[in-house]
């Protein structure tokens, strides 16, 4: 499920569907109107000096 955070207020996607055959990751929402392309947090590599990027 899918969840965004809009103003401050947790709302629920009325409408989700593929963005892209070729990267099902990858999903265009529609919350509260507004057409939105979500794809998930990618994973970072940690550098050397231990600091997120």
């Amino acid at each position: 499920t899918f969840e965004f955070a809009l103003a401050g207020e947790s709302v629920a996607p009325t409408d989700v569907t593929p963005a892209d055959p070729e990267a099902p990751e990858t999903v265009h929402v529609t919350v509260k109107g507004k057409r939105l392309v979500a794809t998930p947090a990618r994973r970072t590599e940690r550098s050397s000096d231990s600091t997120w990027r």
